[in-house]
Formats: C-alpha cells, structure tokens, sequence
C-alpha cells in the first residue's frame, strides 16, 4: 500500500462535537491522502473524510471515475442509507460524516465512522489484494437500543458516457453501448426486470480500460440491485454532469439496529476488455460455485425420462443406441414433505400412489428397484428424485412440522398452490431435518442408482414468521426462503456426494445456490433464462429437460431452442432429439461433441459474417486431464435445417494467445447425412488462425486439434 502524507496534523472535527458526549474523545488525525491497489485498480482515500477520492486504472493510468468538482474533487464515489423507519435518505454527501479513526495496516485501511444526525455507526474496510481491491462496509446504530429498522444501502459511482456493459446472462449482445435506464436485480423480486443470477456487471471503452465490480459470494445477501440510470445526480451535488451515467448498487431487504449489523461490500478489478476475462477471474475466485466435484462422462448426454411400467425392450435399447446414459424416474416419491413412507422402509412390497404423478400407478421400493436393475442391464443409469422441496402438504405440515411453515406479513400461512404451503428449512429444524435423513434413507434404499435429481430449486419468497438474522422487511425481521438452499441444500448435496451418488438440481436463482452441485438441468424454453443457465456451468455440465413444455414448441421454435443450446454448450434432453426425426438425426452428433466440455474465458476475437452467431469451449481429455479440442459451435438464426437455398460457405479467423499451435480441424453441420469433414487450417501468426468451411445451413461445431 503506498500512502502520499500531506503532513498536515489538526485537532478534527472538535468543533462539530463541542455539545456531543462521545467517549473516549476524538483522537487527533493526520490529514492525507491514502492509497489502496489490487487487481489493477488503485483506488485513493482522504483520511479525514474516509472519501474515496480517485479510482484509477493502473495499466493505463486512465481514471475510471470522474470526481464531481464542487466537492473538492472528493466525492467521486459515495454511499446513502435509506432509512424504512424514519423515511430519510442519509449521505455522507448531505450529512455531517466524523471519522473517529483509521487504522492503516498492510495494503489495507479502516475507518470508524460517525455519520450524524442519525447516528449510524460505520466500519468501512478497503483492501487491496491480488485480485483486486475490497470496499466492505458494517453498519449498525451508535444507541445500543435503536429499534430494527430496514436499510437500502446504496453504492453510487459515475460512469462515463460510451461505456459498454456486460452482465452474465442479461445481454444478448455483449458489445451493446449502455442506452437509458436499466436494473439487473440478483435475488427474489425481478419482475419487469433483468434477473441475474451472477452479481457482476462489467465496463469498458472503446480503445480504453475495462473493469467489473461484483458482490463477493462469501458475503450473505438477500437482494442486490444494479441500476444504470443517465445523468442522476445525487442530492448534495451540483452542477448536473450531463457527460456521466450513474450506477447505482443497493443492498435490499436488509437491516440494522443497535445490535444487529448490515453487510455490504464491493469487489473491484481490472481485466481485458473482453467478458471472458471479466468472468474468468470471478468464476476463479469462486470455483467451488461454478465446478463439478464428480464429472461422470457416460451422464453428459441427453437424459431421458420413464414410467412405472417398462418400456418394451426393444425401445430400451434404441435410447441406449441413441447415446443416453441417464434415465430420470420422478415417480420413486410419496408426496411434497414425505418422500419415503414409514412403511416402505420396513416391506418392500408395500404401495402407494405417487402424487408426482397419479396416473403412473402404485409405486412401491420393489418396483422402483426392479426398474433401476432393468436399465443396468441395458447400461443404463437411473436418476431418482431426491428428498427436497420449498413446500409442503398443508396436513403434513401442520401435523408433522408446524413450526417451519412460513407466513406473510399478516401471519398467514404462504399458500403454494395445490394444498400446500411453503416452509422455511435449516439443519436443524423440523422440515430440514426431515429432508435430510429421508435423503439417507433413499441412499439405502437404492444404493444402484446414479445419483438423484432435486427439482423446485428456485423458489423464492419473504417469511415474517422467522428470522434467519440477516432480512428484513418493513422494519421486522424475516427470512428469506430461497437460502434454504444455502442452509440445506448444501449439506443435501454433501450427503449424496459422500455415498459417491450424481447430484443433479433443477437451476438455482442465485449461483450461491449451486455449491457442490455435479450437473444442472434446465427446464425452461426461453432463450434468454438459458444464457443464465449455462454460464452456472463453466466447469459442469448442464442438462435440460424441458417436460410437459416441449408440446407448446412448434419445430421452428425447437430447432431454434436446439441452436441456442449448442451455443450456451447445454445437453438438449433425450425428447428434444426424438421430437422430430431429421432434426434428432442432424443436431445429436454436434451434441455429442460437447460432452466433458468447458467454457474457454480468456480473451478470443472471432471474425465470423454477419449473422453468424458463434462460442467457444474447450474439451479435455479423460485419461489425462489435457486441453484436446478447442470447439467453436456456430449457429445461423433463422435458418432451418429444411432451408437448402440458404446454405453458405465462410472463412473463420481466431485470435488468441497460443492459436498457432491448432493445426487440425474437423467440421461437423447439422446435416440430414451428419458426417465431419477435415479441413485446412492456416496461420498467419502465432496468435491467430484461419479455416474455410464447407458450405452450410442452421448449425455445425467447428473442432480444432493439435497435431
């Protein structure tokens, strides 16, 4: 940490608390500015204001905030608090800020700060480390009795205007140019919003720096709110400054009193201008959200789905044939909140019906265990619904777990629909132990199975009747159904990899809620809610099966579905392909080639015609761990697998660190007489390469080897 003294030593503040009793007295503090780096980023305080003064790109030296120039070039970056019980918005910008003290420790800082007339009491760290630098605030009332109250607390930097934003998942282009207001919301309540479920937005200019700012994942957040609106000037600051945009992070559904603290942070750092690098080195520091702890090859293919009765053989067979590995019976469970019957652990034979779905008959531990041998038999794995769910059967739950049924702000049960009610769940409460220790039971029950599949992974909501010591709502606390996940599902997920199963999750709403997780299953059909799927799997695979919704597509709409999911590198499931014979025939063998893939994030320029989309992954050997191929997957929107007139030749250029050593290529399209083709790589230095491909139409996946 470097630090620049102005030498300048004065006894603060004395003046502004002749009437005030703090103890002990104001220490007398030395007027300078400080320095924190990190990651590319230097960031400049005062002391006596604790202010960030400068955010300064290193590598270019360019500033990457503008100060506001009535401030004394002090407030380029700032912080309010609105306050839910007394309606004030607070700012050290419109408010009286005492800094009590500042320790300064190895590339780091902290202040204690006073900010009056409220009296919130304000502990702010900035450190800077390898990755980049860390603004972590605590917040709590100076009086011990403070009643709870709700905060929104509110990050504000300016961004100056030509910035192009990228937000994972939020942005069909990552080279649009920033036009009017946007929220990108991380945590329950989007709607009419973009829904994130990774919390970073990235900048950059043309021909300038680029830099990210994201929200730890070890930090504990309900919501969090990225907001860009133009040319918003907060109170406290004249003249308006036409040239800036503003962004806007806050902190939602939280509080604090006298006792109970608000969390909030910031991490900031500077990559290539290019979005895999910005995801790169979040994805890096996090790993343990985005990788697979068990990659089983044989599973990352099309998953498929079975019935109580057994298909003919002749047909188990065929979706061996056709390159599944993994059958998904849903129907191995009791009902919502009992999935395994006291009964079926002690007779096997003893029925019952399954309410996942009536008409498949009665279910018993017999029959589920004679469908499981069956499939081995043929080399096929099954994957059972696990014991999981954010809601209940209304008698079940009143009966049997009373205490974890969550309620509405007017002390109503929350109705889930169909009979139930949705529940709260922790270790060790009534609901979560329960899902726990029927989840050993199954992996008794069943030990040939695969692995399980836990669906309802993304339900969200406010709970009044409990408190899990970090929401708030309305000035009472709550808690927030959607970390049952985090407290439960984490250890579900450890106890089914303990006995060396698969798991398997329908898509969490907030990438915390992955941890541990083997492979995701996307059900959904929209496009744009896939891109947020896929970027979960950086290290993992993703699967899909879309169910009952697959009847509502057109095959327009299916082989546009199929196109995006080769993009994204997501495993289409076994009724897509099967759907409709020609483009089960075209799109299965570019499919196949994305098994063990993974995303390739450092910076790729890609030259491709207009209306070419295209993306990279890269796939590694089995045996020896090895990058092997560097797949490019491209895909023509609007055009179908039927439209021969609109077939095309093109020339492809990659440049990238090391291209030169991918001298071999092989071409697959998605064609009625699928079949790769070898073609010509050049190189016109060693950091880009160049191949023409054949003719084609909807779809292909270009494969590059070395030699």
């Amino acid at each position: 940490m470097k630090i620049r003294t102005a030498k300048i030593f004065a006894a603060t503040w004395l003046a502004l608390l002749a009437g005030c009793s703090l103890q002990p007295p104001l220490k007398t503090l030395e007027d300078k500015s400080i320095e924190v780096t990190g990651g590319g980023i230097s960031i400049e305080l005062h002391s006596l204001s604790a202010r960030v003064t400068s955010i300064v790109h290193e590598a270019s030296g360019e500033q990457l905030l503008r100060p506001w120039p009535d401030q004394d070039r002090r407030a380029t970056f700032t912080v309010s608090m609105r306050d839910g019980l007394t309606g004030r918005t607070v700012s050290p910008l419109t408010d009286s800020t005492l800094v009590l003290d500042y320790r300064e420790s190895d590339g780091a800082v902290e202040f204690d700060q006073l900010l009056l007339p409220d009296g919130y009491r304000i502990n702010k760290k900035v450190s800077g480390g390898r990755d980049g630098v860390y603004l972590d605030y605590e917040v709590r009332l100076d009086d011990e009795d403070a009643p709870l109250r709700s905060l929104g607390f509110t990050f504000m930097l300016p961004i100056q205007h030509g910035s192009r934003i990228w937000v994972p998942g939020c942005e069909s282009d990552d080279e649009q140019e920033f036009r009017g207001r946007r929220r990108y919301v991380y945590g329950p309540g989007a709607d009419g919003d973009y829904s994130m479920s990774i919390p970073l937005i990235s900048f950059r200019r043309n021909d300038g720096p680029a830099f990210s700012l994201a929200v730890p994942l070890e930090l504990p957040v309900v919501r969090v709110v990225f907001e860009i609106e133009p040319s918003v000037v907060p109170r406290g600051v004249s003249p308006r400054l036409e040239e800036c945009d503003w962004l806007k992070v806050t902190f939602d559904l939280v509080g604090a009193s006298g006792v109970r603290s608000l969390h909030a942070g910031l991490w900031l750092y500077a990559h290539e201008p290019d979005w895999r690098d910005a995801l790169r080195i979040f994805a890096e520091k996090h790993r343990e959200y985005f990788e697979a702890p068990r990659r089983i090859r044989s599973a990352e293919a099309p998953l498929a789905g079975l019935g109580t009765d057994l298909p003919p053989l002749w047909q188990l067979a065929q979706i061996r044939k056709d390159g599944t590995g993994a059958v998904r019976l849903a129907w191995n469970v009791f009902r919502s909140g009992e999935w395994v019957p006291p009964q079926a652990r002690r007779f096997e034979d003893f029925s019952w019906q399954s309410r996942q779905d009536s008409s498949l008959g009665e279910v018993s531990v017999g029959r589920v265990r004679s469908v499981i041998d069956h499939l081995v038999q043929f080399k096929l794995r099954a994957v059972l619904d696990g014991a999981w769910g954010s809601s209940c059967g209304k008698y079940t739950a009143e009966s049997s777990y009373g205490e974890d049924i969550a309620e509405n702000e007017r002390g109503e049960p929350i109705v889930a629909g169909d009979g139930r009610l949705m529940m709260y769940a922790a270790p060790e409460s009534p609901f979560g132990k329960a899902m726990l220790e029927q989840q050993r039971q199954m992996l008794e029950l069943y030990p040939q199975a695969l692995g399980y599949y836990f669906p309802d992974w993304s339900a969200t909501g406010i709970d009044f009747a409990h408190d899990d010591s970090l929401t708030v709502a309305h000035n009472r606390p709550a808690a927030d159904l959607g970390a049952n996940r985090v407290r439960v599902g984490e250890r579900l997920i450890a106890l089914v990899n303990e006995h060396r199963k698969l798991t398997i999750t329908a898509m969490p709403g907030r990438v915390v809620e992955s941890k541990g997780v083997d492979m995701l299953c996307f059900s959904a059909t929209r496009p744009e809610q896939l891109r947020q799927a896929a970027l979960l799997g950086i290290w993992r695979p993703v699967i899909s099966d879309p169910g009952d919704a697959l009847r509502g597509l057109s095959l327009v709409e299916l082989e546009e579905l199929l196109k995006e999911k080769l993009l994204q590198g997501v495993i289409p499931s076994h009724a897509e392909l099967r759907r409709d014979q020609a483009l089960g025939r075209a799109y299965r063998p570019l499919f196949q080639l994305l098994a063990a893939r993974q995303w390739r994030l450092d910076p790729i320029r890609i030259g491709l015609p207009p209306g070419v989309r295209s993306q990279v992954f890269q796939r590694s050997s089995s045996r020896s761990g090895v990058e092997q191929y560097l797949l490019l997957c491209l895909a023509r929107p609007g055009v179908m697998l039927a439209d021969e007139s609109r077939r095309m030749s093109m020339k492809v250029t990659l440049a990238f660190t090391g291209a030169a050593v991918y001298n071999r290529a092989l071409w697959q399209s998605a064609s009625r007489t699928p079949r790769e083709v070898p073609l010509r790589v050049t190189s016109s230095g060693e950091d880009s390469l160049e191949v023409t491909l054949p003719p084609f139409g909807a779809a292909g996946v270009l494969r590059l080897a070395t030699q």
